[in-house]
Order: structure tokens, then sequence, then C-alpha cells
């Protein structure tokens, strides 16, 4: 309940707070701009948001700081670090774009350019004047507060974490307006204009006017971030690699897909294009803007992730990471690799049936279909195979690396991928045919039958190669760890007739069947103390909580793990575990006993029901399917 409280007063805070900053903004906007009096709608749409605001912002941010006031759980509460550090990006990030409408204004009139700057077109420099002094008094209130809750550090405080969010914002905000302004610059350089007034000198204007802002709120921003990253939990928390992940690939993503772009207009101006070569200097001058700077962007910040990664303490921890950015690539250049196939072999099928190769058309379709290769298949190759030679390998880092959540559902999601392309690609080709035969009239079918058939071909191949990936990965996986489980020998001591040991070693030999068992009969004495060949015993809880005096001496000098299972015992109730038959708690020290011989951490846990296992793949594959729709949805729009 005081989690809801709290966020219904901060919400209404926030947002009063921004309805009264804008109207004294517009206010005083009105009286300087019309100082007689200003105009009527603007000055009573200014005094009526003033007039709602102040009192709504009053009252509730009067009883939100009294309760942090009063109370230190309020004052440590996270809704009060989200609000006070989003309430001075509310604040600060319009003195910014306040700020890049003067410095675009001012480069606009120093090159003498009578053109609307990119930021700020309509305003004067007095309406960015006093935006900038109304948001600033706001910030300067708020960081007094913000700094009196440092002092104060309340225990349990979310102050940090909210800072190191609020950092990258930050750094974010300036990088996009620090590459915003290099690729206006590039622009302005690569469309070749005729001196510095020449029709797109604006590129140049607005480019300038944003690197002023951008470049230092950048630099300034990040070097807070490393300095900070020297602390304690700052270089290994999982917002900073989050980001870094975010900054690498949306950089590499970009100058893929502009290098792309520009070998497209490239072969199709080599393939006999009628533009010209200025045409063609143009038209390459918007996607190479924007590889240049994305790719410092890359390469900068895949180096700094690199470098993160490997400062991190637990190698099975940095090898993952290093794997989730690889594979992560290497689906980037199958999907490319994929399309520009399947682009070649339809070309060479529309080629062979219309006979006309020299067409717009087809030279189009062949220009995107090497284009999309010659950046796909390197990419591919250069992230596929290290990721191969690493799971071929039969020490542990290849058992772990086959073994690793991100390359398994690397293969699966190829898998289903595959699956549904060879299902509709098949549906399709049975589907043209069927309508021919009853009748319908088709247009050139053989060519829309032999364009489905190549692209079922192609997904049948990429199926076929995935399972036989998988397949392997499987057959290492399995001599691998029958020879760990060959070396993980364990003793089951069993107390009266028998029942406990075949319980057990059914489930060991079910389970892990290449896990040496021995059964002790407890009336037939105990093996030597220190056997070096057993590296776990299990016995029941029986035996564990009434030991007999030689049981208790040989457990006291045995250096394995010891497994305990809970049995039903008069007297005795053991809290934390659920009710369960001999067959299942068979079942879960046979998954324990794996987990140790694989050197695996111990993870106990209840078996998932079939339905929950159903719900959990059929949620999957439709939030999978729900994205593929909304990226289509995407592709289909920028393409209008």
């Amino acid at each position: 309940m005081r989690t809801v409280r709290r966020l219904y007063f901060y919400a209404i805070a926030t947002v009063s707070l921004e309805v009264v900053i804008w109207g004294v903004i517009g206010l005083l906007r009105t009286f300087i701009n019309n100082p007689i009096g200003g105009q009527a709608n603007l000055l009573a749409g200014s005094l009526s948001l003033i007039l709602v605001g102040v009192p709504v912002f009053l009252i509730h941010w009067w009883v939100a700081q009294r309760g942090a006031l009063r109370d230190p759980e309020d004052r440590a509460a996270r809704e009060r670090s989200l609000f006070l550090y989003g309430v001075l990006l509310g604040v600060l990030i319009p003195i910014v774009q306040n700020g890049l409408a003067i410095s675009n204004r001012l480069v606009l009139e120093i090159l003498g350019l009578q053109w609307a700057p990119l930021v700020g077109k309509g305003q004067t420099w007095g309406d960015n004047l006093i935006a900038m002094a109304v948001n600033a008094g706001a910030a300067a209130y708020f960081l007094n507060i913000l700094r009196a809750d440092w002092k104060a550090n309340p225990p349990g405080n979310s102050l940090a974490d909210v800072r190191r969010l609020y950092r990258f914002v930050w750094t974010i905000y300036g990088l996009g307006i620090a590459v915003l302004g290099v690729q206006q610059v590039l622009r302005y350089i690569l469309y070749s204009p005729g001196g510095i007034t020449g029709s797109v000198s604006f590129f140049l204007a607005d480019g300038l006017g944003l690197l002023i802002v951008g470049a230092p709120l950048w630099v300034g921003s990040w070097l807070v971030l490393q300095k900070a990253s020297m602390q304690a939990g700052e270089r290994e928390s999982m917002l900073r690699l989050v980001v870094l992940y975010l900054l690498a690939l949306a950089g590499v993503g970009t100058v893929l897909t502009s290098a792309g772009i520009v070998l497209y207009d490239l072969l199709g101006w080599l393939l006999g294009s009628t533009q010209t070569f200025t045409g063609f200097l143009q038209a390459i001058s918007r996607p190479l803007s924007v590889a240049i700077p994305l790719g410092g962007v890359w390469a900068y910040y895949s180096r700094r992730l690199r470098m993160d990664i490997e400062g991190l303490p637990e190698q099975p921890r940095r090898a993952g990471l290093r794997r989730l950015y690889t594979y992560i690539l290497a689906a980037f250049g199958l999907g490319a690799t994929f399309f520009g196939l399947n682009q070649l072999l339809s070309f060479i099928v529309n080629a062979a049936i219309t006979q006309q190769i020299g067409s717009d058309a087809l030279r189009a379709q062949l220009s995107t279909a090497l284009s999309t290769l010659i950046v796909g298949f390197p990419l591919w190759w250069a992230t596929w195979r290290p990721m191969q030679l690493e799971a071929g390998q039969l020490d542990d880092a290849g058992d772990y690396a086959r073994r690793s959540l991100v390359r398994k559902s690397y293969l699966y999601l190829a898998l289903y991928a595959g699956v549904i392309g060879v299902m509709g690609t098949a549906g399709e080709a049975i589907y043209l045919v069927i309508n021919k035969l009853m009748g319908s009239p088709t247009f050139n079918l053989a060519q829309s039958v032999l364009n489905a058939l190549q692209s079922l071909v192609l997904f049948a191949l990429w199926l076929a190669y995935h399972i036989r990936v998988l397949r392997r990965d499987g057959r290492l996986a399995e001599q691998t760890l029958a020879e760990r489980h060959q070396q993980f020998p364990v003793l089951v001591i069993d107390p009266n007739d028998g029942s406990f040991a075949r319980e057990i070693t059914e489930a060991l030999r079910r389970f892990t069947p290449h896990i040496p068992v021995t059964v002790q009969a407890l009336q037939q004495g105990l093996p030597e103390t220190g056997t070096p060949a057993v590296k776990a015993v299990i016995l029941p809880s029986s035996l564990a909580t009434h030991p007999p005096e030689a049981l208790r001496a040989w457990l006291a000098d045995f250096g394995g793990q010891h497994l305990v299972v809970p049995a039903v015992e008069e007297g005795w109730q053991w809290v934390g575990t659920t009710a369960k038959t001999n067959r299942e708690r068979a079942q879960q020290v046979a998954h324990v006993v794996r987990q140790m011989a694989e050197d695996q951490p111990v993870r106990i846990s209840p078996p998932a029901s079939a339905w929950a296992i159903v719900g959990i793949v059929l949620g999957g594959l439709f939030a999978l399917e729900m994205v593929l729709v909304l990226v289509a949805l995407i592709v289909s729009q920028l393409q209008r």
C-alpha cells in the first residue's frame, strides 16, 4: 500500500511540476515578446496552467516531502530516487534542447545562411533563454533536495542504482546528438556542394550546431561513468553491461545496413545504371555519413565491452557474455546471408524465365543479392566459425560451450525458423499448383513455383545444417559427460531391507547410467575411511539423524559430498521440502548427483508439470511470432 501511495504522490507531483514550469515559461515569453499585455489566448493559457498546477504540485510535494523527512523508509524508497533523478532529467534536457537551438541559430548566422534551424524552429533567442532560466531554477531546487538525501544516506536507499541509470541516459543522449552532428557534417562533405553557400550548406550548419553541444555533453557524461567504474560494483553492474551491449550492437547493425545500401548503389552503378557518378556520390552520401560515425561508436564501445568482460572475476560469466555478443552477430550474418542467397537464386530463376537480364528490376535484384551477401557472409563466417571450433573441443571449455544456454537458444531458434520456412514455402508451392489445377488464372505460374521451390530448398538446407550441428553437439556432450560421470563414483548406504538403495540405484542408472554406484548395507559394515574413489555418499535421513557410532565416525572422516534423502520418521518434520514419493525423491537425488558430477551448482527445484512446459513453449512461440509481425509491420512502413 505504501508503494502505491508513493507512486501516486510522486507521479502527480511530476506532472503538475511540468505544468507549472511550462506555464511560467509561456507567461514570461508572452510578456517579453508582447510587452503590452501579450496575446490574450497565450496569456490565458499560461495563467490557467499556473493556477491549476501550483496548488496541485504544492499539496502533493508537501505530503511526499513530509513523509520522507519523517520516515527513513520513505526517504530510502526507490520511487523517491526515481522521482528526483527523473525530475532532473525533465528540467535539464529542455535546457540542453534550448542550448541546441541557440547553437544552431548562431552557426547559421555566422555562415550567413537564411535557413530555419534544425532545433528550435520558430523560436527566438529570448524564448530559449527564458526556458533555460526557468528550468534551471527548478533544477537548482531539486539538486539541493537530492544532495540532502545523499547526505542523509538512509539505509536501504537506491540512490546509487538510479544515479547510474541517470548517468547512462545522459551518455546516450549526448552520444546521439554528437553522432547526428557528425552525420550532418559528413553529409555536407560527401554531397559535394558548391561551397559554403551551396544549396545543402544547412547540413554543415546543423551539424556544427549539434556538435557544439552534443560532443562536450557526451564526453563529460562518459568520463563521469568511466571514473565511477573504478568503484566496487560499478564495472560489474548489469545495467552497464546491457548499455554497452546495446551501443555496440546498435553500431554494428547500423554500419552493416548502411554498408549494404552503399554496396547496393555501387553495384547498381557498375552493372549499368543510368545514374551519373555525381548522382551516385550524392545517393550514398546519406548511408555513408551514417556508417562512419556509428562505425566509430561500434569500434569504441565493442572494445570497451570486451575490456569490461575481461575484467569480470568469474571465467564462466566472462565466456558466457562473450558468447552472447558473438552469437547475436552470427544471427545477423546468417539472416543476411540467407536473404542474399534467396535473392540471388530468385534472380537466376527470373532471368532464365523472362530473358530480360538487363532490365532495371533484375539489375536491382542482383545488386540487392550481391550487396547483402558481401556484408552478411563474412560476418557470419567470422563469428560462427570460432563458436563451432570452441564447441568442438573435448575439454571443459568445449563442454561449457556446447551446454551454454546462448548456443542452445541460437540453434533451436534456427531450427524453428527453418521449420516455419519449410512449411511456408512448401505450402506456397502446393497452393499455386492446386490453384492452377482448379482453373484459377495464375500469372507466371512456372516462375512463382520455381521461386517457392528455391526458397524451400534453401530452408531445407538451413534446417538440415542446424540439425546436423545440434546432433554433433549432443554426441560430443554425451562423450564428454560419460567421461565425467565415470570419474564420480557414489556410495549408497542402505539401512535395512534394501528398498532405499533399490530406488536410488534405479534412478541413477536411468538418468546417469555412466556413474559407478556401490550399495553398502549397514549390516555388512562400512568401507575403509578416507576411500579416495567415492566422491559422494547417499543415505536416508533416518541414518543422518540417528547414526550408529561406526557410521557417525565414518561420515566424520569422509571427505566427499553428503546427500541426505528426507524420509518419513516419527517426530521429525523436514521444513522447506514438499511431500514426495520415494520415486520422486530418488529422481531428485539422481538430478543432484548429475549436477555434482558435471561441476554445476546444485539447484533443487520441483519438476515442472507437463502443462507448465507446454504453456512455456506455446508462450515463447507466440511471443516470437508477435515480434516477427512487428518487424514486418515496421519494414512495410519504411518501404512506403
